[in-house]
This record gives C-alpha cells, structure tokens and sequence, in this order.
C-alpha cells in the first residue's frame, strides 16, 4: 500500500469523508468500502439536518399553541364566556329568639355536641357557616344566629331540612327550650334580621 492513500500534508476536516484514492489498479473490495463510507457520511449529514428541523417545528409549534391559547383567554374575558364556572351565589341569614333562662345550661350542653345527622343535613341543604350566639339583654338571654344559603331553591331545601325525622328529633329537644320573639311565624322560632352592612 503505498502512502499515496493517506495524504500527510493535505488538511482533512474530521467531518468530512477521506479523500477518494487516485490509485488506478485499488481493488473492488477498496473501491466497495469507499462508496459504504461515503454512503454513512451522507446518511449522517441528512440525519443532522432531519434533527435541526424537527426541533425546529417543535418549537415554533409550542409558541403557537401558547398564543392560541391566550388568545382564547383574552376572548372569553372580554365577551363572557357562558362556560365559565361562575362562583356561587350567597344569601347571608341573621336570626334572633329568645331562651328560657333555667334552660340556658341545657341548651350550651346540645350544641357543645351536635348530632352527626343534623350537622350533615344542614350541609345537603346548602347552608354554610352557621354560628349562633348568646347574650343577655336586660336581665334576659337571647339567641342570635348567622348562616349564609348557598343553594339555588331555599323554599324546597328548607322543605328537605323539615322532612328529616333525625332534624326533627333534634328540633324537639331544642325547641321547647326557646321563646320566640312576637314577630315571629306562626310555628317557627327564630325571627330573621335586617341587614343593614356588609363587608367581605
């Protein structure tokens, strides 16, 4: 082999195929490893180029879809989206009754523990934080209650509320413990409010 095959002086870029051999007599099998060497160096530049440009269109598709998807945003803002979750409509419920005072003791012992019934059918019925109070108003002691209404029907939830034989039960123990004020219903207990400030 003579060193004609591998030139010393002559600058190669390591990227790029040998030099094709100028011997006239190389034999088939040099002149079948040559064309399998050039094949592999274009096959890794077209692989090279393949990878450039899929990157490419991966990227400019994700800045598409990010506009996009503002663009949605930006029109559902402005117009209204009817898809959009709107939040719940409260109803803020104050309440007062009186209470017997011998039965004071009696009634802070109910509520200290409250059925597990009750508790959960006050939930069903879309009522939440419900707290009441108790102070004592000229020598005599009154209930005040607070409870917001979450729900959409409150005649037909207050309706489920009634038809609950375990909120009755505890309605029978609680009940005869009370003194409605005047205004109050006729068979209900506690009287409502009037609200006249609020402030989230």
């Amino acid at each position: 082999m003579t060193t004609d095959f591998y030139p010393v002086k002559k600058t190669v870029n390591k990227h790029s195929p040998p030099a094709r051999p100028d011997e006239p007599g190389r034999t088939g099998i040099m002149q079948s490893g040559w064309n399998i060497l050039k094949y592999n160096f274009k096959l890794r530049d077209k692989m090279k180029n393949l990878k450039a440009k899929f990157f490419t269109i991966l990227a400019v598709a994700f800045v598409l879809a990010a506009c996009n998807q503002s663009s949605q945003q930006e029109t559902k803002n402005a117009t209204g989206d009817s898809t959009a979750v709107a939040p719940k409509k409260v109803e803020r419920y104050g309440m007062v009754t009186g209470l017997k005072e011998e039965k004071v003791a009696e009634y802070k012992k109910l509520h200290a523990a409250v059925w597990p019934g009750v508790l959960k059918k006050i939930t069903e019925c879309n009522i939440r934080n419900y707290s009441i109070y108790l102070k004592e108003i000229d020598g005599k002691p009154y209930l005040f209650s607070y409870w917001e209404y979450t729900g959409s029907d409150f005649d037909a939830d207050m309706k489920k509320m009634a038809g609950d034989t375990t909120t009755q039960r505890w309605w029978k123990e609680t009940a005869p413990l009370q003194v409605p004020l005047a205004d109050a219903a006729k068979g209900e207990t506690w009287s409502r409010m009037e609200e006249v400030f609020h402030e989230n």
